[in-house]
């Protein structure tokens, strides 16, 4: 079992944590234009006012049939606060056919 601290009043001065804790959520962003950069999508993303962890390059899924390697598309993945969830899951702030998964 593990317990993280939720109280802003210390008891002790100095008793204090060395840095925030930041819940993470990781996303697998897909089937993007082979000619987007790690930092296009990450700027993008920034613009949606979330805060993004990472953001990597990664293979992209296969569709049902289709052969490796896959290479008329790009995917990365992407990692963000977990309380900006619910702004990147926006899909009117996507672009059509852009495919969002955890």
């Amino acid at each position: 079992m593990m317990l993280t601290g939720k109280s802003t009043v210390s008891v002790r001065q100095e008793l204090a944590a060395a840095k925030p804790i930041v819940k993470k959520a990781v996303f697998c962003i897909d089937n993007l234009s082979t000619s987007i950069t790690e930092d296009d999508l990450k700027q993008f993303v920034i613009g949606m006012s979330v805060d993004v962890q990472s953001c990597f390059r990664a293979k992209p899924r296969r569709f049902p049939g289709e052969k490796e390697p896959v290479t008329d598309r790009a995917a990365f993945r992407l990692c963000i606060a977990d309380k900006d969830r619910n702004l990147l899951l926006d899909d009117s702030k996507w672009p059509e056919s852009i495919v969002i998964s955890e």
